[in-house]
């Protein structure tokens, strides 16, 4: 986009995407919920979500009449409405649901739910492979932005968490040099159990069988994983490691691991997993190593290393289970949504690495788990270098597996593209972008000029308030906006979708003269138009207000 805009400061948490209208229930009434699988885990959200003023629990779902019965008593809830198939469920006029079933079934349930257009509170993780994962991206990606839409990596809205978080981001322990996560304690079994011999003995040990768990690491170790990523802000690009089954008599899951996932920089964490600890010790926890002190991060508490002999320590004051449900409900009375489901996804696959890790005894790169692993698409980046791309080496780099523009110590008075220099003509373009500020967006079939600057039709992107351009076809040194049917014509179909200051996924599709937008899995432009039928793929630094956009996941499927 070529027009000069305005700077719009951005504050909010990563993924909310205000509304003007609050879905489901009027603001300030009570956000009725049904729980869908009312085993142990369930029970236990459901006992805390019934202390909530602001929210009624009104049905139980499980296909075991004794689960039922267990939840019943165990919850503080008179004569909620009993459900053996969830389907029901989801056809009711709940307003939300809380999802704690076996980990194979997230994906099966999380997309029904998706559908049924319900609030979503889903235990973790996303699924226990990768074609899960990559289907519980897809229902995420494309649900209505007014559903709100968490799952149960309750550490990111711990209070502590949250503090310790925002003093790594502002610097406070200086860059990440290395980082650990620990999750040890005492909680096998020597004695085996029967064989399940049909599907209702398994669903009773689910836990213990690795095809329906997804192992220790997945089911569990994930949430430190969740952690790494997200003070992080980045996933792996590589992971190696060993483990196995020492003790455990039960189904075929193991019960410790030592994992070393490698992010951008060659910054290393290691994740050491055991079930085999004596009863009478526990340590879970997370510690970030950086150039000037030490962030120590637990469900109990959070430490801050500071210097010798100077060291803060603060208590949690609550289950941070607690949190998260609260933060769930809040978000659906007050109109302010979120959708976790990609970022779940990816910290999911980073545990299902790991896993691959240790099961086969080699390196997993990323790039084998990748969603991007689309069939028939090429990475146009491979997260690491700027290799087959070309532009001005003062405004780009790479950060945390991510191409990064800036003009915030380099300003620019024209605008500026980092340009991949082959040419294309008819295609699908995916890619990921999160814009801090100001103006950006994806050049196609574009023509080169001199000096890192391009003309064609760009995807567009800018955080401009009621006038941004998300979603809209620009363009550049063209005829700007007015090839699509009115000037917004795109942004006035997402307004509510757009994941301001985070992550936005995008696809351009282009063959023949018809071109079509889609941003977050809505379609925005379907328009055909002539100009230009080939060319290259450029990314916008704008000219103007210092600015940083970000680019991730670009990769491209060629059209015959």
């Amino acid at each position: 986009m070529s027009e000069g805009m305005t700077r719009r400061d951005l504050a909010r948490a990563a993924a909310l995407v205000p509304l003007a209208a609050v879905r489901g229930t009027a603001a300030g009434s009570a956000v009725t919920v049904g729980l869908i699988g009312s085993g142990g885990r369930g029970t236990f959200d459901a006992s805390l979500l019934v202390k909530n003023p602001n929210a009624r629990l009104v049905a139980l779902c499980d296909i075991f009449d004794d689960r039922i019965e267990r939840a019943r008593k165990n919850i503080p809830i008179e004569n909620p409405k009993v459900y053996k198939d969830y389907h029901e469920l989801l056809a009711s006029d709940v307003d939300a649901v809380i999802i704690a079933t076996p980990v194979f079934l997230h994906p099966e349930h999380f997309e029904a739910a998706v559908k049924a257009g319900k609030n979503i509170y889903i235990e973790k993780p996303a699924g226990l492979n990768v074609e899960g994962c990559r289907r519980v991206m897809r229902a995420a990606n494309a649900a209505d932005r007014k559903l709100n839409i968490a799952f149960g990596f309750q550490q990111r809205y711990g209070q502590g968490y949250l503090k310790a978080r925002k003093l790594v981001a502002d610097g406070a322990i200086g860059k990440i040099h290395m980082a650990h996560a620990h999750w040890i304690k005492g909680a096998y079994s020597e004695t085996p159990l029967p064989l399940p011999r049909n599907y209702e003995e398994k669903m009773r040990q689910w836990t213990v069988w690795k095809d329906w768990f997804g192992d220790i690491i997945v089911e569990t170790y994930c949430h430190g994983i969740d952690v790494l990523n997200w003070f992080l802000d980045a996933h792996p690009v590589k992971a190696y490691g060993a483990g196995g089954r020492t003790v455990e008599k039960r189904g075929d899951i193991s019960d410790h691991c030592d994992v070393t996932f490698t992010y951008a920089d060659n910054v290393q964490a290691v994740l050491t997993g055991s079930q085999i600890a004596p009863p009478l010790f526990r340590s879970v926890n997370e510690q970030f190593y950086g150039a000037k002190g030490v962030i120590e991060t637990a469900r109990e508490y959070w430490t801050h290393y500071r210097g010798r002999n100077d060291t803060v320590t603060e208590k949690s004051p609550r289950e941070i289970t607690i949190d998260s449900l609260e933060t769930f409900i809040r978000n659906i009375q007050n109109g302010t949504p979120e959708n976790t489901g990609v970022r779940t996804a990816e910290s999911t696959l980073t545990a299902i690495m790991g896993r691959m890790a240790i099961d086969e005894k080699r390196e997993i790169t990323w790039d084998e788990v990748s969603p991007s692993a689309e069939d028939g698409f090429i990475p146009l980046f491979d997260g690491k270098t700027l290799d087959g791309w070309d532009g001005d080496p003062a405004l780009w780099s790479v950060e945390n597996g991510a191409i990064v523009g800036s003009t915030d110590k380099h300003p620019i008075q024209e605008n500026t593209f980092l340009i991949y220099r082959q040419k294309f003509s008819d295609l699908v373009l995916r890619f990921d972008i999160k814009l801090r500020n100001h103006n950006s967006g994806v050049q196609f079939r574009s023509e080169v000029l001199p000096h890192w600057v391009c003309s064609g039709y760009q995807a567009d992107a800018s955080e401009v308030g009621d006038h941004s351009a998300w979603g809209n076809l620009y363009e550049e040194k063209g005829r700007g906006r007015d090839l699509m049917k009115t000037p917004d014509e795109g942004w006035q179909k997402v307004k509510s979708l757009v994941r301001h200051g985070d992550w936005n996924s995008y696809e351009v599709f282009a063959q023949g003269n018809r071109i079509k937008l889609t941003l977050n899995g809505v379609e925005t432009i379907d328009l055909t138009d002539d100009k230009a039928k080939e060319g290259v793929i450029a990314l916008q630094l704008h000219a103007g207000i210092p600015m940083r956009v970000e680019f991730r996941n670009i990769r491209l499927k060629p059209l015959r």
